[in-house]
């Protein structure tokens, strides 16, 4: 029976460079042996090897293993027919099992650690051009404990994207995070190691650990992603005291600096927990082409106190629920590069000190009645492409209206006077019964 030492690859490993590590060849007698053993299983996703026919077995038996000399024999020394063996019991293990096992030899690592990364979905291709997938997707339990040894294996590569999506149970969560705090954190700061990172949580059942989420969120700035997304579904109660000050010169927090697009659909990236990070986060991102903050828990006056933080001179694309029209006129104004923005959840608080603003770029808008009826009296320049009149998608939480007639006749009023010369698409949608469609059309300007 061999004991199997759960240490981390380091102490596992002392003398063993990460970067000498990385690059150094695998016996290719082995690795390529075990490669095509596993293809030529019928269940090619169970990465079986093949069954070592009965001469093979033989040949186990009579090896000659080479003498001791005081040392540890090598799995480089033993014939190949040893080697399968080995593989084939440890195929019968749980795969939750085999860090540990793999921990406990250097050898044993360097040879079986393509068939773990292969078992847990991390390494995948045909066999003699196995790689990391370059839009990597792990939610399978077993894969996060493998992401610190894949980490440390000759098959780590940057990525293009990577989607992490956690388990509903929260002890199992935890645990989940920790292996992704674990790759973060042995990550060298300062180059693009994963270029699009997205976080989505499933809390449904359970509430996420917000303090672990905090660890994992501590981390990610050495990953050098450019885009960032984290969804949940649970509501988490919102830090009510945005102390906004407290961010200024806070330098125990790294975050991505060079963030091309933030999609936050989470209460939780607003609690007193996360809060700075995401405060900081806004206020470093000035590279930001993409902006979506929704389902974040923020009302409309903490949203304006939050909005003077951000400053993005090529900002494109933008959706904040919940804003209040004041407060977004003043962040248009600032921003006249948008092209696409969503006014889904807009507050109608425009008052006369509500400032007008020209958004020359502008190609996509879309909201329900009133919120396009608020936003286009105040813009100055023409949509180029695509209206779309969403309706009330909130009318059975709030009680409003499903469709409100005077505010669509308003917005597209304003469309046809001062908006409409290159516009080449509009939609409207109507969530009401046939006789207030019948009512609107026949509403008399006079």
């Amino acid at each position: 029976n061999v004991i199997a030492l759960k240490r981390p690859y380091r102490d596992a490993f002392p003398s063993a460079e990460l970067e000498n590590h990385a690059d150094e060849p695998l016996p290719k007698r082995i690795e390529l042996a075990l490669d095509e053993a596993m293809s030529d299983d019928a269940n090619v996703s169970d990465f079986a090897v093949a069954p070592v026919d009965s001469e093979a077995e033989t040949s186990v038996k009579n090896a000659e293993l080479p003498e001791e000399t005081g040392f540890l024999i090598s799995l480089n020394d033993m014939p190949l027919s040893v080697v399968f063996c080995i593989y084939r019991k440890m195929e019968l293990l749980p795969i939750d099992e085999w860090a540990p096992l793999l921990y406990t030899s250097k050898s044993l690592n360097d040879n079986l650690c393509l068939p773990y990364l292969l078992r847990t979905g991390i390494v995948a291709g045909p066999v003699g051009d196995r790689s990391v997938p370059p839009d990597l997707h792990v939610f399978q339990p077993e894969t996060f404990p493998a992401l610190l040894h894949w980490r440390h294996s000759r098959f780590f590569a940057p990525l293009d994207s990577a989607t992490f999506t956690f388990s509903n149970c929260n002890v199992r969560r935890n645990s989940q995070m920790r292996a992704l705090e674990a790759l973060f954190l042995s990550l060298p700061p300062g180059f693009p190691h994963i270029t699009t990172i997205r976080l989505f949580l499933s809390d449904t059942i359970s509430p996420t650990d917000l303090d672990m989420l905090k660890r994992v969120m501590m981390s990610m700035g050495r990953t050098g992603c450019s885009a960032f997304v984290l969804h949940s579904s649970e509501d988490y109660p919102v830090d009510a005291d945005l102390d906004l000050a407290a961010v200024d010169g806070n330098v125990d927090i790294l975050v991505p600096h060079d963030l091309k697009v933030l999609d936050i659909e989470s209460s939780a990236m607003f609690s007193k927990e996360i809060l700075p990070w995401t405060l900081l986060t806004l206020r470093s991102a000035s590279s930001l082409e993409t902006l979506n903050l929704s389902w974040t828990g923020l009302k409309k006056f903490q949203l304006a106190d939050i909005l003077p933080l951000i400053s993005c001179s090529s900002l494109r694309k933008l959706f904040i629920e919940g804003v209040g029209m004041h407060a977004l006129a003043h962040f248009l104004a600032r921003h006249d590069t948008i092209e696409e923005i969503d006014l889904e959840g807009l507050v109608y608080d425009s008052r006369p000190t509500t400032p007008t603003f020209a958004l020359p770029r502008l190609r996509v808008v879309a909201g329900e009645g009133r919120s396009m009826a608020s936003f286009l009296a105040l813009l100055t320049t023409e949509v180029s492409e695509d209206v779309s009149f969403q309706g009330d998608l909130f009318a059975e939480d709030s009680g409003l209206q499903t469709f409100d007639a005077a505010a669509h006749y308003a917005a597209l009023s304003e469309l046809a006077s001062r908006h409409t010369r290159n516009i080449q698409r509009l939609a409207l949608s109507f969530p009401c019964a046939a006789e207030q469609i019948m009512d609107f059309f026949a509403i008399d300007e006079g």
